[in-house]
């Protein structure tokens, strides 16, 4: 029947259905109606697939747009990576994985910066503690070299001057008092 051909499945199946009402058991018609049902069969659940895809995607989106509101970019780059998978070459999930790749870098290189301060404080601390002054400062400057807008490597650098000025006087004092 031309109906079919043109994929208005529903129609056709109810002409053919009328067609049966007519002529009862036709092998034509019950066999065009079992096509057209397995057709109909086949297109919903292509449309459901369809419609869970789009739904997981959007749960995932969703889910990695949370994530960087939390600035959790990990986490929010595997939600966008699951939802790629779902939608390949997805401008918007490539374009959330770019962001969250660039955080992800800042993050790391923002630990380093913090690595790299922690043990030059340390580091001076233990040269101060043992009062090695100059080795301490040049170790607190290293430190605020690294992270200039730290206070507590300035301050030391500021007592460190203090005690070698005090040290310089009272060297020269001493020079006064027990002249060589």
């Amino acid at each position: 029947m031309l109906l079919s051909i043109h994929k208005n499945y529903t129609v056709a199946r109810q002409k053919y259905t009328e067609a049966l009402g007519v002529k009862q058991g036709d092998p034509t018609a019950t066999a065009q109606i079992a096509k057209i049902d397995e057709i109909l069969k086949k297109q919903q659940e292509e449309k459901d697939a369809a419609q869970k895809l789009e739904a997981d995607y959007k749960k995932l989106m969703t889910e990695g747009e949370t994530f960087i509101t939390q600035k959790n970019w990990a986490s929010a780059k595997q939600k966008f990576e699951a939802a790629l998978v779902l939608k390949p070459n997805d401008p918007t999930a490539l374009a959330k994985i770019d962001i969250c790749n660039k955080e992800l870098e800042k993050q790391s290189l923002e630990t380093q910066k913090n690595e790299e301060y922690n043990r030059y404080m340390t580091e001076a601390k233990a040269l101060f503690d043992q009062k090695k002054y100059l080795e301490a400062k040049q170790k607190y400057q290293q430190a605020s070299d690294v992270k200039p807008d730290q206070a507590d490597p300035k301050n030391q650098i500021i007592a460190i001057d203090k005690i070698l000025a005090d040290q310089q006087k009272a060297d020269q004092l001493e020079k006064i008092i027990r002249p060589s």
